[in-house]
């Protein structure tokens, strides 16, 4: 595909692709912008429901000792590590618990289902989908294709849908908008962006969205990195832009010269 077509590209598989070869912390920083994408699957309500019915069905991962609110603190954990702040060990490990724990679960109900149940449960299939694209995030090297797949499968299970495997085709969409946050050109096409108008103002807004996970000042950093003197418009309409922005933003991360 030409380059020029990265921009306004709904060609998830090829924008995946394209991705090859980056095993760095942008790549981390993406996928779990993929599951904070679905995170409203995560909460500890569900994560409580997913956790009694694997006891019930007996999966053996239903014994860990596991928190509600595991899910979206494994999320942080993705994102520390991918910034140097943690250990690779505790990735592992959460890859390893949450992968058995996604798969037995969903396994044992498809399984054991009985219509005497009530419904068959999309919303627990949901969860177990949400579950897997943790896991693969949180794996040594990153499985950035396999994260997206899941978080659109659960997306899929959100909305009602009961085929399996199927993906959504909206967060699938949404996902291309997250790649392009990330990675404004492929890295295969990347060239070295040098930001020679750095100001308090501006270093202090992304570093301030960087921690909170709040990209809702983004105009604001675009006005002070122009009163600065930045004349780029790429980055300039980039800040101004819709969005969405995610931690791991291109702009941001020129500001606090992340890699």
């Amino acid at each position: 595909m030409p380059r020029n077509e990265w921009a306004t590209s709904t060609d998830l598989e090829w924008m995946l692709r394209s991705l090859d070869g980056d095993t760095g912390r942008k790549e981390r920083v993406l996928a779990a912008a993929f599951c904070r994408h679905v995170d409203h699957l995560m909460t500890e309500a569900r994560c409580l429901k997913l956790l009694d019915v694997a006891k019930q069905l007996s999966v053996p991962q239903a014994t860990a000792p596991l928190e509600p609110s595991f899910l979206r603190a494994a999320l942080y954990r993705i994102e520390l590590c991918a910034d140097g702040q943690g250990e690779p060990d505790e990735l592992a490990e959460i890859c390893e618990l949450t992968d058995r724990l996604s798969r037995s679960t969903a396994g044992y109900y498809y399984a054991c289902f009985d219509e005497d149940w009530g419904p068959f449960d999309h919303d627990l299939i949901a969860t177990c989908e949400a579950i897997s694209a943790v896991s693969r995030a949180c794996c040594p090297r990153v499985r950035l294709a396999e994260v997206s797949t899941h978080a659109a499968r659960a997306a899929y299970r959100a909305r009602g849908g009961t085929e399996q495997k199927r993906m959504d085709p909206v967060e699938s969409a949404c996902q291309c908008n997250l790649i392009r946050d990330v990675f404004p050109v492929p890295p295969k096409w990347a060239t070295r962006v040098e930001l020679v108008c750095q100001s308090p103002t501006a270093n202090a807004l992304a570093g301030q969205m960087y921690e909170s996970r709040d990209f809702d000042a983004m105009p604001i950093l675009a006005d002070a990195l122009q009163d600065a003197g930045c004349a780029d418009e790429n980055i300039l309409s980039h800040c101004r832009g819709p969005g969405p922005h995610v931690r791991g933003c291109w702009v941001v991360d020129l500001v606090l010269e992340k890699e």
